[in-house]
């Protein structure tokens, strides 16, 4: 089997580099040129990690980010056919595009030869891609457009020869566990936590500390460990002992496809026995000439048990959901699925951090990036989907089932104790989730004709879409409304609990 051991538990009872391990820092073109070319062999297995400055928002807390955001460092764990490891951390800020390009992008990501290993993977390599460009930066962000060669790396990441640990993680290592990161899979497979206290280090600042250096090296060098212990877990009990990582990693990906074939047999085993089943008919009252309205009851009754997870007024949902066992000062944040895009903008409007995930072209692609977003970003996500809650990929998630918006909102904001005070409505852009600012810059005011501009004297910008927004003659009808309506939610939420 694939033996990897280079990490172990500290005196502290976190995971650090094993004794002897040294960890090289490069931060110039020729070193860069001189480690790849001289002191590495003919690679087979690269463990990717990558930092960036942390964004925050004016109250200090952290915020999405409306661009991927260039990588500046960059932690290699690498090991050729000698079985010989290196553990580097690369300063993107100092080394050329050009160099990057040649020696991790071209060498690493796109040759089918060496295989990758990561957790959120693709999010990694994104990062490094858009610190190559050569354009000018804005708050830390690339504006360039990296499509094309960021479509071309998606599709080769498709490939046997790139391991995202995630996909296993919720599928094979702790599908029932607390949560799904990095942390938790190096609890489960290795004993021993990461320390995550540097984290949000500033990663954009120079020079770099002795600790986050290690701290960083070990983030790539535990996913060597991890991925050697889930070959373990996942092969063994199938007979199976690869000899080298392109084994293992054909291995793996065999085994995922096994059981999301597995998955869909049984929910087509499961659809089948329903449809000869009898139906339940419920009468609905006031229809013309008798019409009734006919349900499958087993999928009904299904759905409806795993909705009382989520009543009205609902306290236990805080200790069902990881992370909130302790009382929080900050509200929660949310991600809510495609289907509840009314949802999303109901929370919105009341000042909360709600995100919408986008389905793009792949399914698979819309759910893994939707659970790593709740995952990275400590958010609540909010489904109306009873497959995907049953899937557990994460355990901060929750079954909406009401249909309506405004009844799905009484359910959110009384299950978390969420209070909306009138500072906070209207103070988010419903359209993308950006806060706004005062606008007072001339430039941006110009399309705005002149006869609004004489009207009102305040102008605000959405700082994610950039939209301006004034309050028109309909603001305080909006305002109102929406403040009675919340009256009326806590009203009916207190009836209830009584």
């Amino acid at each position: 089997m694939i033996d990897l051991k280079v990490c172990e538990r500290g005196p502290d009872g976190y995971l650090q580099l094993s004794e002897g391990r040294g960890v090289r820092f490069i931060d110039t073109d020729e070193g860069l040129e001189t480690f790849f070319s001289c002191q590495v062999g003919v690679l087979c297995l690269c463990a990717l990690d990558a930092e960036w400055p942390p964004v925050f928002s004016n109250d200090g807390t952290r915020r999405r980010r409306g661009h991927t955001q260039a990588a500046t460092l960059a932690q290699l764990a690498l090991v050729d056919e000698s079985r010989a490891h290196h553990f580097v951390v690369i300063d993107l800020m100092k080394i050329s595009p050009a160099f990057v390009k040649q020696h991790i992008i071209q060498a690493i990501f796109e040759c089918s030869d060496v295989v990758k290993v990561g957790y959120s993977l693709w999010q990694d390599v994104k990062a490094v891609v858009v610190s190559t460009t050569s354009s000018s930066t804005e708050g830390g962000h690339h504006h360039q457009n990296h499509q094309e060669e960021l479509n071309g790396l998606r599709e080769m990441s498709k490939g046997t020869s790139w391991v995202d640990l995630q996909r296993y993680h919720g599928e094979f290592i702790n599908p029932r566990g607390s949560a799904l990161g990095l942390t938790d899979l190096t609890s489960v497979l290795l004993g021993c936590p990461l320390n995550k206290a540097l984290q949000c280090s500033a990663w954009g600042d120079r020079p770099l500390r002795q600790d986050q250096l290690e701290y960083a090296a070990l983030d790539a060098a535990c996913l060597l460990d991890a991925f050697g212990k889930t070959v373990d877990r996942v092969l063994k009990g199938k007979g199976e002992a690869p000899l080298n990582p392109m084994d293992a990693a054909k291995g793996l990906e065999r085994a995922l496809n096994a059981k999301y074939e597995e998955r869909a047999s049984r929910n087509r085993s499961q659809n089948g026995r329903g449809q000869g089943k009898k139906k339940k008919k419920k009468k609905k009252q006031g229809r013309a000439r008798g019409e009734v309205e006919s349900h499958e009851g087993d999928d009904l009754d299904r759905a409806d048990e795993v909705a009382v997870l989520l009543q009205e007024g609902c306290e236990e949902i805080k200790s069902m959901i990881s992370g909130w066992f302790v009382k929080r000062e900050e509200p929660p944040k949310f991600i809510c699925d495609e289907m509840l895009g009314g949802l999303a903008k109901q929370l919105r409007s009341c000042g909360l951090d709600c995100e919408l995930a986008v389905r793009p072209t792949s399914n698979c692609d819309y759910v893994r990036e939707m659970v790593e977003t709740a995952e990275r970003e400590d958010r609540i996500l909010l489904t109306s989907s009873v497959r995907l809650y049953q899937r557990r990929l994460t355990e901060q998630v929750v079954l909406v089932r009401t249909r309506g918006r405004r009844e799905q909102l009484q359910q959110i904001l009384a299950a978390f104790a969420v209070s909306v005070p009138d500072s906070n409505l209207f103070t988010r852009c419903i359209l993308c989730n950006g806060r706004f600012e005062r606008c007072t810059e001339e430039a941006k005011l110009e399309s705005i004709a002149p006869a609004i501009r004489r009207k009102h004297e305040a102008f605000f910008e959405c700082v994610r879409c950039k939209k301006v927004y004034w309050e028109g003659k309909k603001y305080e009808t909006a305002f109102q409304g929406l403040k009675g309506s919340l009256e009326k939610l806590t009203l009916g939420a207190g009836k209830d609990a009584r």
